[in-house]
């Protein structure tokens, strides 16, 4: 962060480059791109197939699930699904958070009892999908596949769209997105 902020060019650098993955003119598209769902392979593939109405929603869908996925995986099973980093040494007043952490002040219990309810929430929601489809969507999310190449979209990145719209159908039909 610290070159970026004294070198403003590294940051066109690399929006122009995710726009260049796109397909897109990367000049007339930086604002776009700074958005936080071109920075994964999965939202590059969702806007790659789909319109921009259409790719928020999605991404909407992605984001609950993924975020239902690692909520409850820190706090029922007590597994980060992030990869553990070296530990730096900082002066001891300095606080900081990861990017995945969000403040939470509910009770144990709360958090526990919530991370549960939405993971069943979700889970619900995806037995409405074909194991194939389920499949999709779980290659992307835990890694095991790149839905995006240089190139362009992959077929499976397609079945990945295409399984998380239905995924959006079934959460519009019961009530949303909580």
């Amino acid at each position: 962060m610290a070159q970026i902020e004294a070198d403003p060019e590294a940051r066109h650098t690399v929006l122009d480059a995710r726009a260049r993955m796109m397909g897109l003119d990367p000049a007339t598209s930086r604002e776009e791109m700074a958005r936080q769902a071109y920075g994964e392979a999965a939202g590059r593939a969702i806007r790659s197939f789909c319109d921009p109405d259409s790719a928020a929603r999605l991404w909407r869908v992605y984001t609950g699930l993924t975020q239902a996925n690692d909520r409850y995986h820190r706090m029922v099973l007590g597994v980060s699904m992030h990869p553990k980093v070296a530990k730096i040494e900082t002066e001891p007043e300095r606080f900081g958070t990861r990017a995945d952490d969000q403040v939470d002040l509910r009770s144990e219990d709360e958090r526990h009892r919530d991370a549960v309810n939405a993971w069943t929430r979700w889970h619900g929601y995806l037995m409405h999908l074909s194991a194939l489809e389920q499949t999709a969507i779980w290659d992307v999310v835990k890694g095991r596949i790149e839905p995006m190449t240089p190139e362009g979209i992959t077929p499976r990145g397609i079945r990945f769209v295409e399984a998380l719209q239905k995924v959006s159908e079934v959460v519009d039909q019961q009530g949303g997105i909580a």
